[in-house]
């Protein structure tokens, strides 16, 4: 059977990396991309534009061959798609990838439910209406190692719902959107991705995304992180994202395991670095990169002294500690995420999930060479 792949979120740090990995992994593969704009032709440029930001990943022309644009809005009725173009794609895809999310941490339930748990219950109608063909294949949903939310210790991948508390409505949608799912795992082919923490590709260090792990070494490589609301001994799981779509590749094109299964897309026990040991890492880098610059070593304290901090602080540092205090659920509470059924389906390839120290200080040097992002297009 021919491959009819539907995707979602392309706009995306994830979801343009996928593109481009998907795309040159399978070349006979058609590609549809759902993209939010005010006309076809802008829908169509924007799609350009994200193409020309992947050059030396991706030919150009040939997935423009192979692929199509299709305008949309993933919150709304059969995505905002006309009914014969909605109908006509049920009838032909077979995988459907949704990577499309908000992922702003600091949004109300509300507006983060809008997007996050609303779009995947669109994208379930679409798979739905796609299973009545016969031809739907696979329905891939990237959601997050944070769906545990407060939890600690070890988290497992068969692991959803177990009465915890959510850091942000970012975790709570996502895993409201996991409840969606699980539930429709009895009919639908359900595979669930889990990644935690990602960052740049692992080879060049390359990325799109400045934040989330990258703000505090930004604040770190300018010498103003003085503190840090947390232990040093925290593990931090951290993933680049070229494991991330060659895993998922794997999964869901080149085998037919995981249906109805979640994969925890994480370094795994034994394989984490501590919070503690990446600042170290990250200072020294930067102090060889800047020689005769004083970078000072930022101090790891409570978060009750880190408040206490933020009251005393000049004005120009009070924004970065506000900012800050998002960090404050990574940095003080122990989670072992268990990767065993991505090690398992895995194990006779050659795709290994890295440490992070392994590639740190190629993600620093990229960092360093396109300031932090400021001489990168807005769609790399």
């Amino acid at each position: 059977m021919d491959r009819h792949i539907f995707l979602t979120g392309v706009t995306g740090f994830v979801g343009q990396n996928l593109l481009a990995y998907l795309r040159n992994a399978n070349p006979a593969d058609k590609f549809s991309v759902l993209i939010r704009a005010q006309s076809q032709a802008e829908g169509e440029m924007r799609y350009l534009q994200i193409l020309k930001s992947l050059s030396g990943k991706i030919d150009i022309s040939r997935t423009l061959d192979c692929s199509e644009v299709l305008v949309g809005d993933v919150t709304a009725p059969q995505l905002g798609l006309s009914p014969e173009v909605y109908h006509q794609i049920s009838r032909s895809l077979t995988h459907i990838i949704h990577s499309a999310a908000n992922v702003c941490f600091q949004l109300p339930l509300s507006q983060a439910r809008l997007c996050n748990v609303g779009g995947t219950s669109r994208i379930i109608e679409l798979a739905q209406q796609a299973q009545k063909y016969g031809r739907l294949q696979r329905l891939a949903y990237l959601s997050t190692a944070y769906v545990c939310g407060n939890r600690s210790g070890m988290i497992y991948e068969d692991e959803l719902y177990c009465s915890q508390q959510f850091d942000n409505s970012y975790q709570q949608s996502k895993c409201e959107s996991e409840q969606m799912l699980a539930a429709r795992k009895s009919n639908l082919p359900v595979t669930i991705f889990r990644p935690s923490i990602i960052v740049g590709n692992s080879k060049t260090g390359r990325t799109s995304a400045f934040n989330v792990i990258y703000y505090p070494l930004k604040l770190l490589y300018r010498g103003v992180l003085k503190f840090i609301p947390g232990s040093p001994d925290i593990p931090l799981d951290i993933v680049p994202v070229d494991y991330v779509c060659e895993a998922i590749n794997h999964i869901i094109l080149q085998t037919d395991l995981g249906i109805g299964e979640t994969f925890h897309l994480t370094t795994g026990p034994g394989n984490i670095n501590t919070a503690g040991e990446i600042i170290d890492k990250a200072l020294n880098f930067f102090r060889n990169a800047l020689p005769g610059i004083n970078i000072p070593l930022p101090k790891f304290i409570s978060p009750k002294f880190y408040q206490v901090a933020k009251l005393f602080a000049i004005c120009r540092n009070k924004d970065y500690l506000r900012k800050f205090e998002s960090y404050i659920p990574f940095l003080n509470s122990v989670k072992i995420f268990d990767n065993s059924n991505t090690s398992a389906v895995l194990s006779n390839t050659a795709i290994k999930v890295p440490s992070f120290n392994q590639y740190i200080d190629r993600i620093l040097q990229y960092c360093i060479d396109v300031d932090w992002g400021r001489k990168v297009p807005s769609l790399v």
